[in-house]
């Protein structure tokens, strides 16, 4: 008798092979459940939120040279609107240019837009092409040039502004 009582609470013992079997099927089916459950949810959201990433924040490729003491280069600030995505466009070719909202068309990984400003060396139509560097631009002229994806030019540290300007008054 005492062999039955402890052999039934054996917890290895309290279901039958078959029952074990079942057991571990159910189990199965319910982890194979919960991973499709979850992936029918979140990939959506991820192909969403990798699709949003292409075209976000700024690209700047402007760079000040301490021979002739000029600027040059474009950076493009990305603004995100209900009705479109808009961007901030400067350019710089010795002396940077007023900046300018413009109404951009995206398709994919391609944008276009049209700068007209008045009294502007930078007027014309551009094309960029997101890339893993940063964004490929081509202008009017057959310009072309790669805007990095990082701090705006303009907000750097003040020690870089003050070095600038010991290299501009010499």
């Amino acid at each position: 008798m005492w062999r039955r009582i402890t052999k039934s609470l054996d917890p290895c013992n309290l279901y039958t092979s078959s029952d074990r079997g079942r057991i571990v099927m159910n189990s199965a089916k319910s982890l194979w459940f919960f991973f499709v459950s979850l992936w029918a949810v979140l990939a959506p959201c991820l192909h969403l939120s990798a699709q949003n990433l292409i075209l976000r924040g700024i690209y700047s490729n402007l760079a000040f040279s301490p021979e002739s003491g000029d600027l040059n280069g474009f950076e493009i600030t990305v603004l995100p609107q209900a009705n479109g995505t808009q961007i901030v466009f400067q350019c710089s070719q010795g002396a940077p240019s007023s900046p300018v909202l413009v109404a951009v068309q995206e398709n994919g990984r391609t944008i276009s837009f049209a700068v007209n400003q008045e009294d502007s060396a930078c007027n014309g139509s551009y094309t960029g092409e997101i890339t893993s560097g940063g964004l490929l631009l081509r202008g009017p002229e057959a310009q072309k040039a790669l805007l990095s994806s990082r701090v705006s030019y303009w907000s750097v540290h003040p020690s870089r502004r003050r070095r600038e300007a010991r290299l501009n008054s010499r």
